[in-house]
């Protein structure tokens, strides 16, 4: 049922637990969410993770790796192609995005800004009037797309998948042909018979995801 499901049902179902004694969690799609979001959302047992769409945690770096030398390929190599090749695609959409993330957030914006206690609907005509004054969409647009500039020159990897919302990233990358295999349900499955051996290379591809959703860091700070 989408995000919005996800999040309504985790937090409803997590108020019920005296009655269930069960723990509920959420996955969600990082959606351009900022980091205040993320944090309220991992506090309630949604888990966002740092790459923008769930399924691009197959493209992160240890998997890669791990399914690349596997597959008997020179795991440096394929990691710089695909590397490069997701750098070359996030070039080509990097105003889009931009412009993606500018709209996402001045909607964050303008719901956080509006006043709830008008009571009357004149109030709340000219308040609705007003909401967007000091809002300087061409200044968001400009930061957001500065900040998309810097990961594209300075080949950040990890960032440039925390924000590029492409669903058609695993085949564009070609991960899939680099590492050697037909298509992207066939890597996918190579990915969970490695996780039913549960040996060491299982448990890399478990601390790449955990660590890509923040629950390594939320078990460290417990233990402190």
């Amino acid at each position: 049922g989408g995000c919005s499901k996800v999040i309504e049902t985790t937090k409803a179902f997590a108020e019920m637990k005296g009655f269930h004694h069960l723990e509920s969690k959420g996955i969600v799609d990082r959606d351009r969410r900022t980091p205040h979001e993320i944090k309220y959302l991992r506090e309630r047992n949604i888990y966002v993770p740092d790459v923008a769409e769930v399924e691009n945690l197959l493209m992160l770096e240890p998997i890669i790796r791990v399914i690349a030398r596997r597959m008997l390929q020179n795991e440096d190599e394929v990691f710089h192609a695909v590397k490069q090749n997701v750098i070359a695609l996030f070039k080509k959409d990097i105003e889009s995005q931009a412009l993606l993330h500018t709209r996402h957030r001045t909607r964050r914006e303008i719901e956080y800004t509006i006043d709830r206690r008008l009571n009357t609907i004149e109030e709340f005509t000219r308040h609705i009037e007003t909401l967007t004054d000091n809002i300087d969409t061409d200044s968001i647009y400009r930061n957001i797309l500065d900040e998309f500039i810097r990961y594209a020159e300075n080949e950040d990897y990890p960032a440039i998948l925390r924000v590029y919302n492409q669903k058609g990233m695993l085949p564009q990358s070609r991960v899939t042909h680099l590492c050697g295999l037909a298509n992207k349900e066939k890597y996918l499955s190579f990915v969970l018979s490695i996780l039913k051996e549960d040996k060491e290379d299982a448990a890399t591809i478990r601390k790449a995801i955990q660590a890509c959703f923040g629950i390594l860091q939320k078990e460290n700070e417990e233990e402190l």
